[in-house]
């Protein structure tokens, strides 16, 4: 149920500031790993000459000369043994440092060596290369917007057809034009209905007001936007002049307009919510990819490095960690798992595979999330059954992300999290989120199509995550929810409130409800 604005943002604070500085450093360790294997194959060679030499004097009858004590110690197990990783094998250092800096930033394996990404002809020289270049930079911002639009054009290996209007406004003019376009595009009534469903999910607090927060957190942490409708780019520039970040933004956002203008970005506007934000992902994905690799290419380390000390990103940390889990993973998911989707796509085939994608793109976010599934269709999810006097409000779909931000904070605690939120998410197969209005108070279904993934089953991951989310709750049920996962009915009573979760074998239902006997009316009898 992710917001859909007609304008594509780039984010500000700890997302793109943590995603370039990261990739940066892993982009130094790498060259720190290249130097130290240039060292270690010349004390390879080196050693090698001196066992050519011990070879010669014991030939002579030397062999008592303390050198060939030394060599053994470092051919075996010692020094040299120890430096290229354990059985000389340099490959083996190389992957081991590398995959543990890949594992854990999005993206970075486009940027590294091993992925034959970004990083290049920095590699061929020294540190200093990182710490000193980068660009010089035009005092005039017609001539700056320019500049970056052929490096752009370069990277990306396309052309615009037309110019781009850009803006450079300051924080009190782009909040001004953002209130504008949210305005225009957000529909109250969806985002009310979105309101209701989250906090009947635990995912934000009663009495919340969603179009504030969400509106709060754009404006707190947008450094620039496309505004697809009007074909128009803003940057922002708080401090009147263009910084560094600013420059990554405007690289960020000239991605969205040219892929606009040469391969056509998606109409959203009559896409199932799912749907919707996988397709995002790939949106934003290539955009940020396209970001880390301009950042790398024509800005110095130093510049880099600095933005950690922007006055305002310490503000907009704070802001984004305030805010619940399950805003802020809907904020940043198309950044962060859309990049590596897209890298995955750039490598097996450059930027002809990354176009394909926006005509392919994964049907669902279980798609983005699991790339081998991009091409699996949801399937049909066990019925809910509308209660008695209710009015329609809402009906959509509910994807495998959403799922997921629910299981990693249950109630919004990211402490209660269920045991392996991502491995319970694999067993998404589909899912639907229905709400009516019965008596003026909301009820809410969710129905959720089990894969048959069987480790664990989709009941138990969702009776887990329930049971963590009300813990005051005073539950009750009957079945099992081992094994198949079928034949279980759980209830969760609490003042003013009553959810019940029936399971069966093909897949979870669950309704909340003001009371048992409405709630139970929804989730049906047992199958």
């Amino acid at each position: 149920m992710t917001l859909r604005p007609l304008l594509l943002a780039a984010l500000a604070g700890a997302l793109v500031v943590g995603l370039l500085v990261t990739s940066t450093v892993a982009v130094v360790q790498a060259r720190r790993v290249a130097t130290e294997a240039a060292r270690a194959d010349d004390l390879a060679a080196r050693v090698a000459e001196l066992e050519r030499q011990v070879d010669r004097l014991e030939a002579e009858g030397n062999s008592s000369d303390p050198l060939g004590g030394l060599l053994d110690g470092l051919l075996d197990g010692g020094t040299l043994d120890g430096l290229l990783g354990g059985g000389g094998d340099l490959d083996g250092l190389l992957d081991g440092l590398l995959s543990g800096i890949t594992g854990e930033v999005p993206g970075v394996r486009c940027l590294t060596p091993e992925g034959g990404g970004g990083i290049g002809g920095l590699l061929d020289g020294g540190l200093g290369d990182l710490f000193g270049g980068g660009d010089e930079v035009p005092s005039d911002p017609d001539l700056l917007v320019e500049t970056i639009t052929d490096q752009v054009e370069q990277l990306r290996e396309r052309t615009l057809d037309r110019d781009v209007d850009v803006a450079f406004l300051d924080d009190d003019e782009l909040l001004a034009d953002l209130e504008r376009l949210l305005d225009e595009d957000v529909d109250p009534h969806e985002l009310a209905a979105h309101t209701d469903v989250l906090v009947a999910l635990r995912a934000i607090p009663e009495g919340s007001d969603l179009a504030a927060m969400q509106r709060e957190l754009l404006e707190g942490q947008v450094a620039g936007y496309y505004a697809t409708e009007e074909a128009r780019l803003v940057v922002r520039t708080p401090e009147g002049e263009i910084r560094p970040l600013d420059r990554v933004t405007l690289a960020h956002e000239l991605g969205h307009a040219l892929v606009d203008q040469v391969v056509g970005l998606p109409d959203l506007e009559d896409v199932d919510t799912d749907a919707a934000l996988a397709q995002l992902a790939v949106v934003e994905g290539d955009a940020t990819l396209l970001m880390n690799l301009w950042t790398l290419e024509h800005l110095s380390l130093t510049d880099q490095l600095g933005m950690l000390g922007a006055g305002d990103l310490a503000g907009q940390q704070a802001q984004l960690e305030a805010f619940p889990h399950h805003l802020q993973r809907e904020l940043i998911f198309p950044y962060t798992a859309g990049l590596d989707l897209i890298c995955d796509r750039w490598l097996e085939g450059g930027w002809d595979a990354v176009d394909e994608a926006y005509a392919e793109p994964p049907l669902t976010s279980a798609g983005v999330l699991f790339p081998d599934r991009a091409a699996d269709r949801p399937v049909a999810v066990p019925g809910l059954t509308p209660p008695p006097g209710g009015t329609a409000r809402h009906d959509d779909t509910f994807g495998a992300a959403e799922l997921l931000w629910l299981f990693e904070a249950p109630g919004g605690d990211t402490d209660a999290a269920i045991a392996d939120p991502a491995a319970s998410t694999a067993a998404w197969a589909g899912g639907e989120v229905r709400l009516w209005d019965v008596g003026g108070d909301p009820v809410v279904g969710l129905s959720l199509a089990d894969r048959d993934a069987g480790d664990p089953p989709l009941c138990d991951s969702v009776t887990e995550w329930f049971t963590a989310a009300a813990p005051d709750a005073t539950r009750s049920g009957s079945g099992s929810a081992s094994g198949s996962g079928s034949g279980v009915e759980v209830r969760f009573v609490e003042a003013g409130s009553a959810t019940v979760i029936r399971c069966d074998a093909d897949g979870v239902r669950l309704a909340v409800a003001p009371s048992e006997a409405i709630a139970t009316s929804v989730v049906g009898t047992r199958r």
